[in-house]
């Protein structure tokens, strides 16, 4: 598993455990976060909040990319930073 999946989960698990976070615009800032640190990988992923009176839910749907076209996208080059 990559590291912005177990960010991901660690950040659904404290939704049910006291003392984490679970106001909505709290978790949204927390996602924002951490799509900042895992630019590359985030684009991959689509990441849905749910907030209702009772709790606050945050699932994701990877792999928006196909299969192929994840190897390509994620393969550590940085594009455009071509040295002359």
């Amino acid at each position: 598993m990559i590291r912005f999946e177990e960010d991901l989960e660690n950040l659904a698990k404290g939704l049910s455990q006291p003392r984490k976070t679970k106001k909505h615009t709290k978790v949204l800032e927390r996602i924002g976060r951490l799509k900042e640190k895992h630019k590359r990988i985030s684009e991959c992923y689509e990441i849905e909040v749910i907030a209702s009176e009772l709790y606050v839910s945050a699932g994701s749907t990877n792999n928006s990319l196909p299969m192929e076209n994840f190897a390509e996208h994620y393969d550590g080059s940085s594009k455009g930073h071509h040295a002359s």
